[in-house]
């Protein structure tokens, strides 16, 4: 502040001294000129300092007289006729700003293209650039008030730009040249509309797009995306509104966050989309409209111009949403976003605008509207039957207005189940479909929607009986239900969460009827194993279970074990699938298509495991009062979905080469098969259909164990009593000691007798390893503690006495824990990380232990246990042992961790992330480290155990349950005995982890001094 009063106060004396000397210099005075163009200018520097009217009265007339007096002809070579000519025309501009004179603006714009005229060697003291910004923001003045249009302003000023830019191309004068250059061209195509004029004003937006980088112009091309907005309205191109979308982005990009133009942007991408979808009625233009409207209302605070277009635009495309979907969330959302508009004071141009989104969507959904009251649902179908009407043959509104009829017919059915209102659902769904081109959106949805109205009139003719579809003959409304989803689920335009969704459905009408594995993992496959995945899969856990049981009543037990592995541990498996070895690829000289997978895959994984990803997922779909909040999840799902895209592309390139034709696709079980290489692996289907129990071998078909017939139901309630007591009582208390001893007992008759007789059956030696690979509720259950056994000298035996136990969450995980196992004979390193404090006293102990009995041993303890530290200290060892507090993060998965230094955690995402490749085992002494609780996907396997195995770990031992302090030393003393034991340097590491387990478990067992039951069931091994 202090600086500019100095320059006035410094302007001001100039102004002064001149006045004076311009008394002494009266007419004819031949340097009265040099004097005025000296007064004129300091008035002049002052208006733009000051702003002062009287300033830019008086120094009009000052100026005017100093280039209208005559010159000396010396004078005349210094004398500033150019500058004071520019500065003369600025002065008329501003008065023309201020009181608006038309005959200012006249003679500034005159003035202006006299001096854009002359050579430029005459305008060495005056830059060209701002002589034509002032021209041109003049011009785009008269265009704005309408005050004069003439088509040929922006050739004119494109013409100038196009001779001064090179002179500095980044020039902020530049930037606003083409805004205003923009504004004309916009004025220009909308006052012809169409035709050649309106492709004439494209064309030149194009040339001045040559002469603007878009990071220096996003003014202008928010303007150009406007154009072509406004052109793709006219003309319904295509082209036109790619286009508009290419240049909002452009401008986006550069925009700061708080700029003006920020809301219009995000609308004019939103208002776009929104009439794609009225063209092409792909559901992609609608969820891409709505999550715009979303961020584009972020931006505009209550009050702002554009919030009640923007509140009306999302409103209108949540009424499409519903017509196109039938979920009533979204008409309620669309409603409280038009209570929202209409309760505002609208000006007369802003509230036709509002009204007229409103009555385009009331056209599209026909007045559609859904309520829980049956008088509600009949004023809807009169609504839709006059709707329907009125719409000519064979217009494609048609197809709408069938649908939504059909999706009200059958919102009744939901409330009356009268079977006339079902046959009527049928009828326009078919309707619909007979009607619809092949790649229309209503064929795609209305045969989903059809196959299920289908399989509802089934079930009512079988008195709404769900296990009627197991043994249903392919007759009737079965039959068509069965080719009606094979139809949906083959559509090709269809996106992948669909054609999941398709599949449960038709999986859970007919358990495999007509169906091969390929579809189970159809969504893992596609590349979309998202943060919603895990919500997608929990809704149809079952689907595996249910294919698999169908197999197995088939006889083709093969084939069920390709279905259980195609079906399980979907993210996990995705996440193999984005890391899956490029060595063979590289080697056929294909290195830069692998190197393209590998880059796509690892930003898929990235999303997929990005916390911040996780954090959207956990707080669930936006609320309907949440409509004015950016869609994060949403834009972060357009990007998954186009790395999908490019992923899927490359698969096929992948898969066209030669020796590359499986590539990603269906384990086959002779590869499946090798995960019993090292002993039998027993996989329990626990099916609502039927139970069985297949035991795979390494070099024969599996066997199958038949089971109970109330096993399904008895195992669930073994599972719900053991949780639940858990979650009322104490660990060590004689009510968790009761419930966990019927438990195993239980198990035992359940599971752990038929199999001891049927591997004694094969020849499976006792002390002999197996691995169980359980399904459902037998995730959450200690099957290698099944027991007591009866023994011959009365003591209790349980599996784990009989059997060497370990556990994989799938087969491919067993398989890829042992590939490219490089056994050694010398003493594996080991890392140990520990939290010693007042809660874990024994951590100390435990330590010392470990360090004592290594060979080679790194120490992580107390302060120098920081995540980063770890996950280096990771990449070094062959071996690790966490002594510390675990968490358990039933809403974030991918939050599990283990507490380190300062609370400070390493997660399962920072494990996954850490690429370990040396890592062989690892020892988690840690509370709930392979813990199953009843919120989890069971199958899905998301606990610290597994990821650890997943992330590269070959076997792991953990905790199913909070552990006693004690329990960590004592366990870790017999354990690393074994495994640092000169007998054992021979026998791999897995090997070894697995057999000291149990040595120590039993040493464990026979502590006679509080040794409880829970605590020596609580290790698990996992891994080879």
């Amino acid at each position: 502040m202090t600086g500019t009063h100095d320059i006035l106060l410094d302007v001001s004396t100039k102004i002064e001294l001149a006045q004076k000397a311009l008394a002494l210099f009266s007419r004819p005075h031949p340097l009265r000129p040099c004097v005025l163009a000296a007064l004129g200018t300091a008035l002049f520097y002052r208006y733009l300092i000051s702003r002062q009217g009287g300033d830019l009265c008086a120094l009009i007339p000052v100026l005017t007289e100093a280039l209208l007096l005559p010159r000396l002809p010396a004078a005349t070579a210094f004398f500033p006729t150019i500058n004071i000519f520019y500065k003369l025309a600025c002065s008329l501009a501003f008065r023309f700003e201020l009181c608006g004179n038309p005959e200012d603006d006249q003679l500034a714009v005159k003035f202006y293209r006299y001096i854009l005229a002359l050579p430029s060697e005459v305008l060495t003291e005056i830059s060209p650039l701002e002589v034509l910004n002032n021209l041109a923001i003049l011009l785009a003045h008269k265009i704005q008030s309408g005050t004069e249009v003439r088509p040929d302003y922006a050739e004119e000023i494109i013409g100038y730009l196009q001779k001064f830019v090179a002179l500095d191309p980044l020039s902020e004068h530049v930037r606003s040249i083409a805004k205003s250059v923009g504004i004309i061209l916009l004025a220009r195509l909308t006052q012809y509309g169409s035709g050649e004029e309106c492709e004439q004003a494209l064309d030149l937006f194009a040339e001045v797009e040559g002469a603007c980088p878009s990071e220096r112009f996003p003014e202008f091309y928010i303007i150009q995306g406007i154009a072509f907005s406004t052109r793709f309205q006219q003309t319904s191109l295509y082209d036109h509104c790619r286009q508009a979308n290419i240049r909002y982005n452009k401008g986006l990009i550069s925009l700061p966050h708080d700029h003006d133009l920020r809301p219009l942007a995000l609308m004019g991408i939103a208002t776009v989309l929104h009439h794609q979808f009225t063209h092409d009625k792909q559901p992609n233009s609608l969820e891409e409209s709505i999550r715009y409207s979303r961020s584009a209302l972020t931006s505009c605070p209550s009050g702002h111009l554009l919030r009640p277009a923007c509140l009306a635009l999302l409103a209108g495309s949540l009424r499409q949403r519903y017509a196109f979907f039938g979920n009533a969330e979204f008409l309620h959302e669309a409603d409280t976003c038009l209570d929202d508009v209409l309760n505002q004071e609208l000006t007369e141009p802003l509230r036709e605008v509002v009204m007229n989104v409103i009555d385009a969507s009331n056209d599209f959904i026909g007045g559609f509207r859904r309520n829980n009251s049956l008088q509600g649902l009949m004023e809807e179908m009169e609504l839709q039957q006059k709707r329907l009407s009125r719409i000519p043959a064979g217009h494609s509104d048609q197809l709408d207005a069938l649908r939504c009829l059909a999706l009200v017919w059958g919102a009744k059915f939901d409330y009356t189940h009268e079977l006339a209102d079902l046959e009527e659902e049928i009828k326009y769904h078919a309707m619909a479909l007979a009607a619809s081109p092949p790649d229309h959106y209503v064929q795609r949805m209305s045969l989903f929607s059809l196959g299920k109205a289908f399989q509802k009139r089934f079930l009512c003719d079988n008195n709404n009986n769900e296990h009627s579809l197991i043994h249903a003959p392919p007759r009737g409304d079965f039959e068509e239900s069965m080719t009606v989803f094979q139809s949906a689920y083959d559509e090709e335009y269809i996106n992948p969460r669909t054609r999941y969704e398709i599949a449960c459905h038709w999986a859970a009408c007919a358990r495999g009827h007509l169906l091969d594995a390929e579809f189970v993992g159809s969504w893992a496959n596609s590349g979309s194993t998202t943060p919603s995945s895990q919500r997608d899969m929990g809704s149809a856990r079952a689907v595996p279970l249910d294919c698999a049981s169908y197999y197995i009543e088939m006889g083709s037990l093969e084939k069920a074990v390709e279905s259980l592995e195609r079906g399980r541990a979907l993210l996990w498996s995705e996440m193999r699938g984005l890391r899956t070895s490029m060595d063979q690829l590289r080697a056929s000289d294909n290195a830069s298509l692998a190197d393209r997978f590998m880059v796509i895959s690892q930003e898929l994984e990235n999303i997929t495991t990005s916390k911040e990803v996780l954090e959207l997922q956990s707080r669930g779909d936006a609320q309907p009062d949440d409509h004015h909040g950016p869609d994060e999840f949403g834009e972060i799902m357009a990007r998954v979905r186009m790395l999908e895209r490019e992923r899927g592309e490359i698969v096929d390139e992948i898969r066209a080469r030669p020796g590359f034709k499986n590539f990603l696709k269906a384990i086959p079980f002779r590869i499946l098969q090798t995960a019993a290489a090292c002993g039998p692996v027993i996989i329990i289907n626990h099916c609502r259909y039927r139970c069985d129990i297949l035991i795979i071998l390494r070099d024969s078909a599996p066997a199958l164990i038949p089971t109970a017939h109330d096993f399904y139901d008895r195992a669930a309630k073994l599972k719900t009593h053991l949780i639940e007591t858990r979650a009322e009582y104490a660990l060590e208390s004689k009510h968790y000691q009761r419930a966990l001893r019927f438990v195993l007992q239980e198990l035992y008759e359940l599971v752990g007798r038929p199999v001891i007789e049927k591997l004694q059956e094969l020849k499976i030696a006792e002390e002999s390893r197996v691995w169980w690979c359980p399904t459902s509720v037998f995730c959450s259950l200690p099957l290698h503690a099944a027991g007591p056994i009866e023994s011959e000298d009365g003591g209790k035996r349980y599996f784990s006495d009989v059997y060497i136990c370990s556990y994989t969450p799938t087969l491919s995980a067993l398989i890829d824990s042992r590939k490219g196992i490089t056994h050694t004979v010398e003493p594996p390193s080991i890392l140990i990380v520990g939290q010693p404090d007042s809660t874990l006293p024994g951590v100390r102990g435990e330590i010392e232990v470990i360090a004592r009995l290594a060979k080679s041993a790194t120490s992580l303890i107390g302060a120098r246990a920081t995540r980063g530290t770890v996950t280096d200290s990771l990449r070094y060892h062959r071996m690790a042992h966490f002594a510390c507090h675990g968490t358990l993060e039933l809403e974030r998965p991918f939050d599990t961790g283990f507490l380190l230094h300062g609370e400070e955690r390493l997660t399962l995402l920072d494990i996954v992330r850490s690429r370990l490749s040396t890592a062989e085992f690892t020892l988690l002494s840690v509370c709930h480290a392979a813990e199953w609780t009843d919120e989890q996907i069971p199958d899905e396997a998301l606990h610290l155990t597994a990821a650890m195995q997943y992330c590269g770990f070959r076997s792991v031992v953990g905790t199913l349950w909070a552990m006693a302090d004690t329990d960590g030393q004592d366990l870790s003393e017999h354990f690393y005995k074994v495994m640092f034991s000169e007998g054992m340097r021979d026998m791999p590491i897995g090997e070894r982890s697995a057999r000291a387990l149990c040595g120590a478990v039993q040493r464990l067992r026979r502590k006679k001094k509080g040794m409880t039951l829970e605590r020596w069931v609580n290790f698990v091994h996992y891994g080879a």
